[in-house]
C-alpha cells in the first residue's frame, strides 16, 4: 500500500479504489504500567542486568552485603543464560566452535567478577559484629 500519491491524486480522483477514502483515527489502548523502584530493581535481577541494577535508586539504597547479594544473584542468572546460549552453540556443531568459545570466556570473566565483588565486600566486615543486644557474634 502506498502511503505517497501524486499531488494531483490526493483526493484519489484518478484511483477509483480511494475515492472515498477518508480519514482512519486508530483507538488502540495500552496498558501502560509504572513498576515501583522495588518491582524494577527485581525485574533487573531476574533478566540478569547486573549493570543496570547498580544505577536503580532501590538498590543504592540497600546496605552494601545486600547490594552485593542483589549483584550476585543478578551474576548468576546472566551466568546461566549464557549457559543455555553455550548448550545451543555447542549442539549446533563444529562452525559454531568459536561463537562457543567466545560465551565460555565470557562465562569464565563473570564468575571472576562475581567472585571479587563478593571478596572484596566480606573483606571490609570485621570477624564479629554486635547484633541489636549488643551482643558480640562471631562468623568464623
Amino acid at each position: 500500500m502506498k502511503l505517497a500519491m501524486q499531488s494531483n491524486d490526493k483526493q484519489g480522483k484518478n484511483n477509483p479504489k480511494i475515492a472515498n477514502a477518508e480519514s482512519v483515527i486508530i483507538r488502540k489502548k495500552t496498558a501502560i504500567k509504572a513498576f515501583t523502584p522495588e518491582e524494577e530493581l527485581d525485574y533487573l535481577v531476574k533478566r540478569g542486568d547486573w549493570e543496570l541494577v547498580l544505577t536503580s535508586p532501590a538498590f543504592k539504597s540497600r546496605g552494601p552485603e545486600a547490594g552485593v547479594q542483589l549483584i550476585r544473584e543478578a551474576i548468576d542468572n546472566r551466568m546461566n543464560q549464557l549457559g543455555k546460549t553455550l548448550n545451543y552453540l555447542v549442539n549446533r556443531g563444529a562452525e559454531y566452535h568459536a561463537a562457543a568459545m567466545g560465551v565460555l570466556e565470557r562465562m569464565q570473566e563473570m564468575r571472576r567478577l562475581r567472585d571479587d565483588i563478593l571478596k572484596k565486600i566480606y573483606e571490609q566486615y570485621p570477624r564479629t559484629i554486635s547484633d541489636k543486644a549488643g551482643q558480640k557474634v562471631d562468623f568464623y
